[in-house]
């Protein structure tokens, strides 16, 4: 890998290592609704890909082609040396987050024959709202800021 490249690949590791990048992988994993877990290799798996495309991105841009193997090989490098700085980022991120208290469900008294449906709880049906599910039909505005419809 020439050392322009180098040197890019290393500078945009450390401004997607900035906080506010760092907050905003952490509030689109919040918003997948994944297990608590999930959470951390999630976010990792977003931050390295964002960055493996965007070294791709350069080398079209410089070089009209994609990083042959011995380039890759040179980024894999990079990103091996920096990997514990990156994952103590992000278990950090994740150590100090926050658990939204948990909302008590109200009992509704039915009749032995009632069949209705339980309501929902509104702070339910917000986050209903939130969650990005192509099961539910519905398509959101916008997804990561890019608008859905044309």
């Amino acid at each position: 890998m020439d050392p322009l490249l180098r040197g890019v690949c290393e500078q945009y590791i450390d401004s997607m290592l900035e906080e506010d990048r760092i907050d905003r992988i952490k509030n689109l994993v919040i918003s997948l609704d994944l297990p608590a877990k999930e959470q951390v290799d999630t976010a990792l798996g977003f931050f390295l890909g964002n960055i493996y495309s965007k070294i791709d991105d350069h080398y079209i841009k410089m070089y009209n082609r994609l990083p042959n193997d011995m380039e890759l090989t040179d980024y894999h490098q990079i990103l091996q040396r920096r990997s514990k700085e990156i994952s103590e980022v992000f278990i950090e991120t994740y150590e100090n987050t926050e658990k939204p208290p948990k909302v008590k469900k109200r009992k509704v008294k039915r009749k032995k024959d009632d069949k209705a449906e339980d309501p929902i709880d509104p702070d339910e049906e917000e986050l209903e709202e939130l969650r990005l599910s192509l099961s539910n039909g519905q398509m959101p505005e916008t997804i990561l800021g890019i608008p859905t419809s044309s």
